[in-house]
């Protein structure tokens, strides 16, 4: 997902057609640790009500341009809209009020991807006892890259497949646990970079002796040092 928002990203902002502007001072801080800003150009009157917000433009300078490309609508339904919904500034507006919300998606896809799981050890049969698994998560804390590191035996791997999938046929048809032993590791964020991903997925490979080492985004992963989305994505919005 993370992946097809960038390249929609820089499509939008390599094709963009500039209309006109709009002075982009007043603007007000929303949440500063998620790149969210907004200015208030009217306020309405009565109950609070709902947000609806669509694409507008980018910011340049001291300006905001009006973009007459396409619509990068996925950012809306897939990051900003989650990000507003429960936001106390926005639900204190009055039904009425028009306005816009800037958005540094620097920012915001860092804060995105900080939050997922980056790496997942899955260990082979002998090395799946619980003790050896907290003995290796030790060895992974001392590291000092990682934010989060979750113990997931093969009990637990196969009470959390069980529960999330009610349909229990299969064990007409398997009846041992076919689930192996995992750490499920989450980096800090001065850590998601590109070079660092590739360098601690190697130091993994020679620390600890597990079967395989997945990465669910390696193929999703950008340089988030990367100047070109380090730009501010204006939307407009308004409470019905």
């Amino acid at each position: 997902m993370y992946r097809i928002c960038l390249v929609a990203f820089i499509f939008c902002l390599s094709s963009c057609n500039t209309k006109n502007s709009i002075d982009s001072s007043k603007w007000q801080m929303l949440d500063s640790a998620r790149g969210l800003s907004y200015r208030i150009t009217e306020t309405g009157k009565g109950e609070r009500g709902d947000l609806s917000i669509k694409y507008f433009g980018w910011k340049k300078d001291d300006k905001v341009l009006q973009d007459t490309a396409a619509e990068p609508q996925f950012l809306v339904e897939q990051l900003i809209t989650p990000e507003l919904t429960g936001n106390k500034e926005i639900k204190r507006l009055p039904r009425g009020t028009t306005g816009f919300i800037s958005i540094n998606t620097g920012i915001l896809f860092q804060q995105a991807y900080s939050e997922i799981r980056h790496y997942t050890l899955f260990f082979s049969g002998q090395l799946t006892a619980e003790k050896r698994l907290k003995e290796d998560s030790v060895k992974l804390e001392s590291l000092g890259v990682f934010r989060k590191i979750n113990i997931l035996s093969s009990e637990k791997a196969l009470d959390k497949f069980t529960e999330d999938n009610k349909d229990t046929t299969w064990k007409t048809f398997i009846k041992s646990n076919p689930l192996p032993a995992s750490i499920e590791l989450t980096l800090k964020k001065e850590f998601l970079t590109k070079d660092k991903y590739d360098s601690i997925k190697n130091i993994l490979s020679e620390l600890l002796p597990v079967s395989e080492i997945k990465l669910p985004y390696e193929n999703d992963f950008w340089d988030l040092d990367s100047a070109i989305i380090k730009q501010e994505l204006v939307y407009k919005f308004v409470i019905f």
